[in-house]
């Protein structure tokens, strides 16, 4: 049984939130927690799909392996660039595309398409943030 297909509700509005906070946390905190908080997004944001397949028992290591690429890549964007952390970003929107592909754990339409745009609008604003402080 799928772990977010009866929790699709609740998962639309903790999204909605973190967008949210995500905005908000940006523009009130110095530059640098920037970083941090799109690193611990770009962690939290794969958590997602390895957690569906540990639900299902189906391509627990195809997202597992992805998941510990995206997060190394994010981790040590804190410590080397910036364009690191956006690049894992980057990278997890193309993995939502190729899930609504029909690639690894199966997932509804809807959320891979929406966190694909989340991704990726969230990965072209700290590219802004980026360049505007270079």
């Amino acid at each position: 049984m799928s772990f977010f297909r009866t929790r699709h509700r609740p998962m639309l509005l903790c999204a909605a939130i973190a967008v949210t906070l995500l905005a908000l946390a940006h523009s009130t905190m110095p530059s640098v927690y920037v970083w941090h908080i799109a690193a611990a997004f770009a962690v939290a944001m794969n958590l997602n799909y390895v957690i569906e397949a540990i639900a299902r028992q189906r391509f627990v290591r195809t997202e597992i392996w992805f998941a510990v690429g995206v997060t190394a890549l994010a981790l040590i964007g804190l410590f080397t660039t910036p364009l690191l952390v956006i690049a894992a970003l980057l990278l997890h929107a193309v993995w939502d595309v190729a899930k609504h592909l029909g690639i690894g754990v199966p997932f509804s339409s809807q959320f891979t398409l929406g966190c694909f745009a989340v991704c990726l609008a969230y990965s072209g604003a700290l590219l802004f943030h980026w360049v505007g402080l270079t």
